[in-house]
């Protein structure tokens, strides 16, 4: 197969709509899947930076299948780029899940703090109300 402009949005042809398919997983190359959290509650950065491209690359894969949705019978390219939808969700979700576990661990290292000052700020009030008595 020669490789030929994707730039083919007219053309509806199976190597047309494969060579587009194949330049937005190109265009939106995602870094390495499957970040975490720190331990510290530190959010990775390249994980915000890959829910952008995901973000980028679902609503272009959504436009893709959209186009062809009432297509009478789908042939491989849809199959291919429905396949491609449901695996960029399932990544999307995971580094979902991934900053509200970040967000979560961080909340809780907060509350610790305030806790932990109220209980300093009860301990200061009782020795000076203990000082005025």
């Amino acid at each position: 197969m020669t490789r030929t402009s994707p730039d083919t949005h007219g053309d509806n042809s199976l190597e047309a709509r494969l060579l587009r398919l194949e330049a937005l997983l190109d265009a939106a190359a995602p870094a390495a899947a499957g970040s975490s959290a720190p331990a510290s509650g530190e959010l990775d950065p390249a994980t915000l930076d890959r829910l952008a491209v995901l973000a980028d690359r679902l609503r272009r894969l959504t436009t893709a299948i959209d186009e062809r949705i009432r297509a009478c019978d789908w042939d491989a390219v849809d199959q291919m780029a429905a396949r491609l939808l449901l695996d960029q969700l399932t990544t999307a979700t995971r580094d979902c899940r991934t900053v509200a576990a970040a967000a979560t661990a961080r909340l809780l290292q907060a509350e610790t703090a305030v806790t932990d000052i109220q209980r300093e700020l009860d301990r200061e009030k009782q020795r000076a109300d203990g000082l005025r008595a």
